[in-house]
């Protein structure tokens, strides 16, 4: 099964966006409990240089999931 993630960083190459950074680690800086990863995006396309952010989240209220942990 392929994750969302796996198809956004095959997809985002061929859309001009390249993913310059993941940031795994966010269990020791303090920020938002529920941040697992954030992405920085950027267009290698004109307007070149444009960033964006993708974060992915952990919901532990999920019915379904209850034992999701982060990564």
């Amino acid at each position: 099964m392929t994750t969302q993630r796996e198809k956004l960083l095959e997809l985002l190459p061929r859309h001009g966006w390249e993913v310059t950074s993941i940031d795994h680690d966010w269990s020791n800086s303090g920020s938002d409990w529920f941040v697992d990863e954030l992405w920085e995006v950027e267009s290698t396309r004109s307007p070149r240089g444009l960033k964006l952010w993708v974060t992915f989240v952990v919901d532990p209220q999920t019915p379904n999931l209850p034992e999701r942990k982060k990564g």
